[in-house]
């Protein structure tokens, strides 16, 4: 995948930074908004809304995956895909679209 100049830590380090904004924003906005509304978020509603959250994410990335064997020039094999020279041929999806995932 097209990095554009990203450096590969801020990937490996996109959970976590997910986490330390979405957990606050959950107990501060979300949760006390449908409270309000009269809509009782228990632990296992907040469980099962995690699980479904996380099978989407999983279908975001097998799409994404798909994607990238079917725009890289070598196929499924993105990884060792090199031209004549020796330079690695990538797809040229931008790596911010696994950010969904």
């Amino acid at each position: 995948m097209t990095t554009n100049g990203l450096p590969n830590d801020v990937l490996s380090n996109l959970d976590p930074f997910a986490l330390i904004i979405f957990i606050p924003v959950c107990d501060l906005l979300i949760y006390p908004a449908l409270r309000r509304m009269k809509i009782n978020f228990s632990a296992l509603k907040k469980i099962t809304a995690g699980f479904y959250t996380g099978a989407l994410a999983m279908a975001w990335a097998a799409a994404i995956q798909h994607y990238i064997y079917k725009t890289n020039p070598c196929g499924y094999e993105a990884s060792t895909c090199v031209d004549a020279d020796g330079n690695s041929l990538v797809s040229p999806l931008n790596v911010w679209a696994q950010t969904g995932s």
